[in-house]
């Protein structure tokens, strides 16, 4: 009667053959083959790793994907807080023929009253950056004695030291143009004088824009805006982005439109018409692309313009990106009360500016930003200053119409309630504020050194 062959599953308890028959067990293809915690029990902050190896038996032809903690990577680093406990990490493997296997992994966190603490490692998308992100240190406070330094590294060969305990990361050069995203080991070490360094690290999980876009049809180049804000040029708002091109073959940027973006975000953003532009950018090249705004033309209630570039590559794709510039708001002059006052002569002192004189609300919401300024100082000025009577109508751009040290120029009445905080106004109108050094006393400007707060120190 020749051979016959049955494949498939037997459900049972036992299995009788036949004389003659020959059962082969097929072992079910399990794709997580081995998964390790290291170390399986964890102080608070203290960093452990979740390794999983994985196989395709019975699947050669298969690909397998492997996601710990639903971060596509086969080495994850984290750090846990909390109450002492078990924590359940889940590794899942997916193969490319639709085949899913998972394991759960325990870390185990006890308390370590004996210890001291680790850094604990956070990271923010920077929305206004492609591809880069701000990686702070949250409990910085515990490490400040005036002697410490952090070492930043962010796992694709940068390292950067600063006395701040937050610093921002572009990965833009670390993926290929084609890669969707990439996990990076990010590490910090806290030094302090007298004082046994500290360490933590993290899996951080950066995506590439430029290959999401590309995957779904479109290109978007980079595009960074030169300044944050347009500048005033004879009654008019200029700005200018820089253009790049990480395609094989040239870029062609064809035409440009710029939207007014309302300060009131449930308004709809006010569209502006496409114009001509005639721009090609080479291969690993970049292009400066200025533009020119009538102040008249920018509406009283509009508080930045988006710029749209279009164009193509000749494969065929379409290329299009953006760049954000706030708009310059005229304000009123109004005294600067005392917790203003105890926050300008805190950045003064601490040398946390670059101009003593001239204070943008924009630096100040950065160094808050970057835990530069003592939590206690800011939440004096953010939440119990409100703005005082208004004087004359005044430029931030143009101090001559400010009466001199003692007075800052904010927004007008559409910021400036009674119900508004101070730090709000200031970042909103790109306020700027005098120092005065001091209200009752005198300071030498000497003896004050400015330095950058663009450079990591």
């Amino acid at each position: 009667m020749g051979t016959k062959v049955h494949e498939g599953a037997f459900f049972g308890k036992s299995v009788r053959l036949a004389p003659g028959m020959t059962l082969r067990h097929r072992p079910m293809p399990w794709l997580v083959q081995t998964v390790s915690v290291t170390p399986a029990q964890v102080c608070p902050g203290q960093s452990f790793e979740v390794a999983a190896q994985t196989g395709n038996v019975g699947l050669p032809n298969d690909s397998v994907k492997v996601l710990i903690d639903r971060v596509p990577v086969t080495r994850y680093v984290d750090q846990l807080f909390g109450n002492p406990g078990p924590r359940e990490i889940t590794v899942v493997a997916k193969a490319s023929g639709g085949l899913i296997d998972s394991q759960v992994a325990t870390v185990e966190l006890v308390a370590c009253p004996n210890s001291g603490p680790f850094p604990q490692l956070v990271f923010e998308e920077n929305i206004l950056e492609q591809d880069s992100i701000h990686v702070s240190v949250l409990n910085a406070a515990d490490f400040e004695d005036g002697t410490q330094r952090y070492t930043f590294d962010f796992g694709d060969g940068d390292v950067v030291e600063s006395s701040f305990p937050s610093v921002t990361h572009d990965y833009t050069d670390s993926f290929g143009a084609d890669e969707e995203y990439r996990a990076f080991l990010t590490k910090v070490t806290v030094q302090r004088t007298g004082l046994a360094d500290v360490q933590a690290s993290r899996t951080a999980l950066v995506w590439n824009t430029y290959a999401v876009t590309k995957k779904r049809g479109s290109i978007e180049p980079p595009t960074r805006a030169t300044t944050d804000s347009l500048r005033k040029s004879e009654g008019n708002w200029v700005g200018s982005a820089r253009i790049g091109n990480r395609e094989p073959e040239t870029l062609s940027v064809d035409s440009m439109r710029i939207d007014q973006i309302p300060c009131d975000g449930d308004m709809p953003v006010i569209p502006g018409s496409v114009t001509s532009l005639a721009r090609t950018v080479q291969p690993g090249g970049s292009t400066l692309v200025s533009f020119t705004v009538p102040m008249s033309a920018i509406g009283s209630g509009v508080c930045g313009v988006q710029t749209h570039f279009f164009g193509s590559v000749a494969s065929g794709p379409l290329a299009n990106s953006s760049a954000y510039f706030e708009a310059p708001r005229m304000g009123s002059t109004t005294p600067v009360d005392a917790t203003q006052q105890a926050l300008l002569d805190y950045l003064v002192e601490n040398q946390l500016v670059a101009n003593p004189d001239r204070i943008s609300g924009r630096e100040i919401a950065e160094l808050y930003r970057q835990r530069r300024i003592r939590y206690s100082i800011a939440q004096q000025a953010f939440y119990q200053s409100a703005p005082g009577p208004t004087g004359p109508e005044c430029d931030p751009q143009d101090l001559s119409d400010i009466p001199g040290v003692g007075y800052s120029c904010l927004p007008t009445s559409e910021f400036t309630t009674d119900s508004a905080s101070y730090i709000a106004n200031a970042y909103k109108g790109d306020a700027v504020l005098i120092h005065a050094c001091g209200l009752s006393r005198t300071c030498s400007r000497s003896s004050v050194r400015p330095k950058s707060i663009r450079t990591a120190v």
